[in-house]
This record gives C-alpha cells, structure tokens and sequence, in this order.
C-alpha cells in the first residue's frame, strides 16, 4: 500500500512539472500572440489613415473640377455667381 501511495506520489509529481511546462508554454504563446495582434493593428491603423488622405485629397480634388466646370458653365451663359449670404 506503502509503495503504491509512493508511485501515486511520484506520477502527481510528473504531471505537475508537465503542467508547469505547458503553463510557462502557453504564457509564452500568449505573449508572442498579443505582440503579433499589436503590431498588426498599428500596421492597420496606418494602412487607414493612408487611405483617409487619399479619400480626402480625392474629394478635393474632384470638389476644385466640379467647381470649376460650374463656373465654366456659368460663364458661357453669362450667368453670375449667387451672392454669398
């Protein structure tokens, strides 16, 4: 009985130096896990913000064509400008 208690003993002490192995395994995972998420979202964020430039300087640019075409429009039919409230 004395012997088996010893063997029981001695199997809980493996387990819990593979369960020590697995948990340090598994922080280190997750460490590595929320350093590759925080580096793609600045990559993201970045791409975003590149994009939203672009967007605006598409709407402007497209706002100064549609401005001036009006205006050319509006000089061929000797038209004036609305007043400015």
């Amino acid at each position: 009985m004395v012997h088996l208690l010893r063997e029981m003993r001695e199997e809980t002490r493996q387990l819990s130096a593979k369960m020590d192995g697995v948990s340090a395994d598994l922080r280190s995972n997750m460490q590595s896990l929320r350093a590759d998420v925080g580096s793609d979202l600045l990559t993201l964020e970045k791409r975003m913000n590149d994009q939203f430039i672009a967007l605006r300087r598409s709407v402007m640019e497209y706002h100064s064509t549609a401005e001036e075409r009006v205006r050319g429009i509006e000089s061929r039919l000797e038209m004036r400008p609305p007043a400015p409230l």
